[in-house]
């Protein structure tokens, strides 16, 4: 599944807490503060994603352009 089409599952979804958890490339934990704290406010938590999506874009293209290649 595309990146884009990933997000907007998770957008979509009825019950987003059935998913139990999600990988966006980068881990986040309760239990580490600094993490926590990035949990606990949305626009941080948006900028931390947002962040984490365009420093794997280059490695997220590489995979598709090669698995798409005729």
């Amino acid at each position: 599944m595309l990146p884009d089409d990933a997000v907007r599952t998770l957008i979509d979804a009825d019950t987003p807490a059935e998913h139990a958890w999600i990988f966006c490339g980068r881990w986040l934990f309760l239990d580490r503060g600094e993490d926590a704290g990035i949990l606990a406010d949305a626009p941080r938590l948006l900028r931390w994603l947002e962040q984490t999506f365009t420093d794997l874009l280059p490695l997220w293209s590489s995979v598709y352009r090669d698995a798409y290649r005729s």
